[in-house]
């Protein structure tokens, strides 16, 4: 709701604008069926007809700024990835047996893609489990529930975790999977391979160079067989892709590579309004 009241006053004053959407203009886009559609895409349009000369659009990805910029042509960009804490210590981890420990932690929606998460472990061998971690609305969450229950254990759902039972759940898992449909970021990625746990998530996601880090897998979910994708990958060194996506996050996403990043953007939108006014 402050967005448009600082776009008036902005733009009344003359002052540059710094703008996190938080990919909420990304999900109308990619998100057919999200609640309110009409009033986002409303709001969309008076946002665009009112945001100052100079505002600039602070998104975390390429993917995000791609999505979020199709209706607001012309709008500046800066791409400052969000930042993650990486723990200074992490269990050590062993080299796998024949159990698979998967792990999803993330919102429960029908665009983050358990269904086909689902449907994939019930074509994996019984060694492989699954352990849900998140909340959400409560019905959706009942049917959930209903097709853990048919699982015979493998799948366990365990709500809402945050701080020191983050960090264990990512300590006890193997895999992290996230079959998104559609994400701005997606922290939860950036976490897990923080906790030295690779990934395996979607060409929805932000995340394609997982595979070129060599600490997971980026796919094509409409157009692969999940199973087969987290089967081949559960036959690699788990280990040590995990802790190649520490040393990842630890290199390019720490939390002074995002300060140094606003500052720039700060800075920049400062110096251009000075030389504005000596002009």
């Amino acid at each position: 709701m402050p967005t448009l009241p600082v776009f008036i006053l902005a733009r009344a004053l003359g002052k540059p604008v710094v703008w996190s959407p938080r990919g909420a203009l990304q999900a109308t886009q990619d998100w057919p069926d999200a609640p309110n559609l009409a009033i986002k895409r409303g709001f969309e349009h008076v946002a665009n007809l009112l945001r100052p000369r100079n505002a600039v659009l602070h998104v975390t990805a390429a993917q995000e700024a791609r999505q979020s910029l199709r209706r607001f042509g012309g709008m500046a960009h800066a791409i400052i990835p969000n930042a993650v804490d990486v723990p200074a210590h992490v269990p050590r981890r062993e080299s796998q047996g024949p159990i698979r420990r998967l792990l999803y932690l993330s919102r429960l929606h029908p665009k983050k893609g358990l269904e086909a998460l689902f449907d994939a472990l019930a074509h994996l061998p019984a060694t492989f489990t699954l352990d849900i971690y998140g909340t959400g609305d409560a019905s959706y969450v009942r049917m959930l529930e209903a097709r853990a229950r048919l699982s015979n254990g493998r799948v366990r759902m365990h709500g809402h975790v945050e701080g020191a039972a983050k960090s264990a759940a990512f300590a006890q898992a193997d895999l992290f999977v996230l079959p998104s449909h559609s994400e701005n970021f997606g922290i939860v990625v950036a976490e897990a391979l923080a906790h030295a746990v690779p990934v395996l998530t979607t060409q929805a996601t932000p995340w394609q160079d997982l595979d070129r880090h060599g600490c997971g897998r980026c796919i094509d979910l409409p157009n692969v067989d999940l199973a087969a994708q987290i089967a081949a990958l559960a036959t690699c060194d788990l280990v040590d892709m995990g802790q190649r996506g520490r040393a990842w996050m630890r290199r390019d996403f720490s939390t002074a590579a995002k300060v140094d990043g606003f500052e720039a953007l700060f800075r920049g939108l400062v110096m251009q309004k000075r030389l504005e006014v000596i002009a």
